[in-house]
């Protein structure tokens, strides 16, 4: 017959093991790539797949953030397609905090957009400058950073795009990519924080609708991709891994000590049920 204090134990390890499970996977989900969504729309001729991930590497707390506009109000989708943003607070106190309401900010100004008469262009130009002032307090003196937010609209007519700070918009097309967006972001003026980027509230603005095809992928990432992945890297990821190339190109640079964030929209032709890419 078992002891008392085999008893005490064994009651105590059934009610500590749970507890001690969520508090494991509650300090590991702090470092890893957060729960993504990936939600299918028509747009034109295109039924394109949005979704994303961002990893925080060693850094405490997540800096940026990333979205996708409402694909479930065909009033917006038929004003901008699909658009997506990330923005990358790096160098700003609570940078998560900071992140996410410059990317609400943006997906409001968006959203008001089905009530004006304004160009994709303009509603992407206006809703970016409307998000890059939470990003205004970024680059500071005292930490390296490389702050930036850049968004896109997939539409019939074609991919446009904003960009402003360190942040990259890819098209990647039969195993190739190619970057479609100019950096505008300074070097620090201060010599502690050599390599670092002070956010320039400029924002690169696509001329016109870039054509696309069915089968591309368009990429919107941070510094902590762009500048360990090379377009090739990239290209062979994404060919790799399909649909599932957010979680696995931030997976690429999880070892290392920058934080990844990436966004990335899909466009295939579906028939019968299928994605034909």
């Amino acid at each position: 017959m078992p002891s008392t204090y085999t008893v005490l134990f064994a009651i105590v390890l059934i009610v500590a093991a749970p507890i001690l499970a969520v508090v494991l996977v509650m300090k590991v989900g702090r470092r890893t790539t957060e729960p993504r969504t990936r939600i299918d729309v028509r747009v034109g001729r295109f039924v394109v797949t949005a979704g994303g991930a961002d990893r925080a590497g060693d850094r405490i707390e997540r800096c940026a953030a990333w979205a996708v506009s409402d694909l479930r109000d065909p009033s917006l989708v038929a004003t901008v397609g699909v658009a997506a943003v990330m923005a990358d607070a790096s160098g700003a106190p609570s940078g998560h905090s900071v992140a996410s309401a410059a990317v609400d900010s943006f997906l409001q100004s968006v959203s008001r957009s089905v009530t004006t008469a304004e160009s994709v262009t303009e509603v992407l130009k206006s809703a970016l400058l409307g998000a890059s002032e939470h990003l205004v307090q970024c680059g500071d003196a005292s930490s390296q950073s490389s702050p930036g937010v850049g968004a896109v609209a997939v539409t019939p007519s074609g991919l446009y795009w904003a960009s402003a700070g360190d942040v990259r918009v890819y098209l990647v097309r039969a195993r190739a990519a190619w970057r479609v967006n100019r950096e505008l972001c300074e070097p620090s003026a201060s010599e502690t924080t050599a390599g670092s980027a002070r956010f320039v509230r400029e924002v690169d603005i696509a001329p016109a609708a870039l054509p696309l095809q069915a089968g591309d992928y368009v990429l919107v990432c941070n510094a902590g991709l762009h500048s360990r992945l090379t377009e090739d890297a990239i290209a062979r990821g994404i060919a790799e891994h399909g649909l599932d190339c957010s979680r696995a190109l931030v997976e690429a640079v999880s070892a290392l000590d920058d934080g990844a964030t990436l966004v990335a929209i899909h466009l295939g032709i579906r028939e019968y049920g299928h994605a034909l890419v």
